[in-house]
């Protein structure tokens, strides 16, 4: 029994160094990149080894992007109508962001809950 607790309390820990790892990075990414973004890139596709494909954001427009290790050029500008696609695809990828979830968790609520667990384990080791 005294096994099974310590490995709950290895995952919960596991869970809560990981979330805050994420946060810290979150913090450090944004004071190292400030508010105004002009180059962005929104996403990469890796095709071969030392080559990519890129969707970039530079001011307001997109463009599809080809990455090497000998060359980088431009192969497309995306329509007004395909960069509002973008967009819209982007905010349900934000959506499902899995550490969005972790935000909406009251630790005080799940700290009750095991707290009351174990008062009861006490009381019943002691009947």
């Amino acid at each position: 029994m005294e096994t099974f607790f310590y490995i709950l309390r290895s995952i919960g820990g596991l869970i809560v160094v990981i979330w805050l790892a994420n946060v810290a990075l979150k913090y450090l990414n944004h004071f190292n990149h400030g508010e105004m973004k002009t180059i962005q890139v929104v996403e990469r596709l890796s095709v071969h080894k030392s080559s990519s494909l890129a969707i970039v954001k530079i001011v307001n427009e997109y463009y599809l992007m080809s990455f090497s290790e000998q060359k980088t050029e431009t192969l497309q500008k995306f329509t007004t109508e395909e960069a509002r696609e973008i967009e819209q695809r982007l905010e349900q990828k934000e959506a499902l962001d899995p550490t969005e979830a972790f935000k909406n968790i009251s630790l005080t609520g799940v700290k009750e809950k095991f707290s009351h667990y174990f008062e009861q384990q006490k009381q019943d080791e002691f009947k």
